[in-house]
């Protein structure tokens, strides 16, 4: 519209007429001082510059105001048609949240097929008894992660009356990767996927507990050793005989002696009163010989 309004005041005036626009003046012609005497006096002056005059004309201005007046029909008519699609979506809201739902399914469940045919998963057997039986058990990620074969596999087995293992070993011995790929095969049974196994067994397991790691949180005064006792408690205080409970380096965070002691009370805590599934992972080598007394 304003290309060709501008293309016949060219071809009108004989002149270069340049046509621009900003957020101060709007559209207007801008020419060089030598023409600005030669326009017609249809031409209304709006800014002076340095190396030119900027202009404008009534048809100009009829020309910008509807074009900002379309702009402004063009914003209404897009929420118009935004609210109706939304008055539609709320009238089919309950079938489009069914149809997410089934989708999701689908969704996951293609994606454990692919997962379990990729990497040889098996079928888990669910029980009711407390049973877990792994053979050939391998880490879920590590293996991904490594050259296929290199990875080596594991067995486990616990039931009622051999539920409390104590692991032992030197520096990546592999101790925190046995205790993690236990836990993520249970995890991944109970949601329904194959796991990373040759032949697995699960009982009934009503948690997950997990003390791994360093962390802190100075910001809020609490220091490792505080976080590690807060979540050793968090599982003496609400393990069962049906929980699944992982321990790397309890005790670790302070002196030696009082470490010591630390590990060998939650040991025995849990061993003898809560009697979980639990993978206790230690450098106390004398924790082995305590509990072999104990036994």
């Amino acid at each position: 519209m304003l290309q060709s309004y501008a293309k016949e005041e060219r071809q009108a005036t004989g002149i270069n007429l340049r046509l621009k626009e900003n957020r101060v003046v709007g559209y207007f012609f801008e020419v060089s001082k030598a023409h600005a005497e030669q326009l017609p006096s249809r031409f209304i002056r709006r800014q002076s510059m340095v190396t030119g005059e900027r202009f404008t004309t009534d048809q100009m201005m009829r020309l910008q105001s509807d074009i900002a007046n379309a702009k402004e029909k063009v914003i209404d008519l897009e929420r118009q048609i935004f609210n109706d699609l939304l008055q539609k979506v709320k009238s089919v809201i309950s079938i489009l949240f069914t149809a997410a739902e089934r989708v999701a399914v689908c969704d996951v469940a293609a994606a454990f097929a692919h997962l379990a045919h990729k990497n040889h998963y098996c079928r888990p057997q669910l029980s009711d008894e407390k049973k877990l039986k792994f053979t050939a058990v391998r880490h879920p990620i590590v293996e991904c992660m490594v050259s296929r074969g290199e990875f080596v596999p594991n067995n486990l087995y616990m039931d009622a009356t051999d539920s409390c293992f104590l692991i032992t070993g030197p520096n990546m011995a592999g101790k925190s990767t046995y205790l993690r790929q236990n836990a993520l095969v249970v995890l991944m049974a109970c949601i329904g996927c194959y796991v990373p196994a040759d032949q697995a067994e699960i009982g009934m397991v009503d948690r997950i507990f997990c003390r791994i790691g360093a962390s802190d949180n100075l910001a809020k005064g609490e220091s490792t050793f505080l976080l590690e006792m807060n979540e050793t408690a968090r599982i003496l205080r609400y393990a069962t005989d049906k929980s699944l409970v992982i321990m790397d380096e309890v005790g670790r965070g302070t002196g030696s002696d009082d470490g010591l002691a630390l590990a060998r009370a939650i040991l025995e805590e849990l061993a003898e009163n809560i009697q979980p599934y639990m993978l206790f992972a230690t450098h106390y080598h004398c924790l082995l010989y305590t509990s072999d007394a104990a036994d």
